[in-house]
């Protein structure tokens, strides 16, 4: 969908709070409380730079803001664990969950929280649908 001049004029509208999203990690009975948290500008800076040494040219930012990513072209060692590290928080620690430690954890899981971590910081096809489905919900409320 091309944005129109009036689009592009129109009032900016958003919250200004990080969105988080509740993490219950499981191990031998025990569950570690987490948090995926969406990346500020700071830390969204972190994964971009990370992707360009990967593959320069190849992560771009759309007109939207939204990142496009080749992965056809990038070298995907690392590549869920950056994202997710940049995103889970431990608050019992405060800090981030190290990338080598969710390195280790069951792939099943670490594509859960890479999905959600897409999905939350507005990365993928579904996140922008989601989006664009919110803001249609919200003009029908008045």
């Amino acid at each position: 969908m091309t944005e129109t001049l009036d689009d592009l004029l129109a009032p900016i509208e958003g919250d200004l709070e990080l969105k988080r999203v509740p993490v219950n990690a499981r191990l031998n009975g025990e569950i570690r409380h987490l948090e995926l948290v969406e990346m500020d500008g700071i830390r969204h800076s972190q994964w971009l730079t990370e992707f360009r040494k990967r593959k320069p040219g190849k992560v771009s930012t759309s007109a939207t803001g939204g990142v496009e990513v080749d992965l056809g072209q990038i070298e995907m060692g690392g590549f869920q664990e950056s994202l997710i590290s940049l995103c889970l928080f431990d608050s019992k620690k405060s800090e981030y969950v190290p990338a080598e430690e969710i390195a280790a954890w069951p792939n099943t899981f670490r594509e859960k929280l890479f999905k959600r971590a897409r999905l939350i910081n507005g990365m993928d096809d579904d996140a922008k649908a989601t989006a664009k489905n919110d803001s249609t919900q919200g003009s029908d409320d008045g």
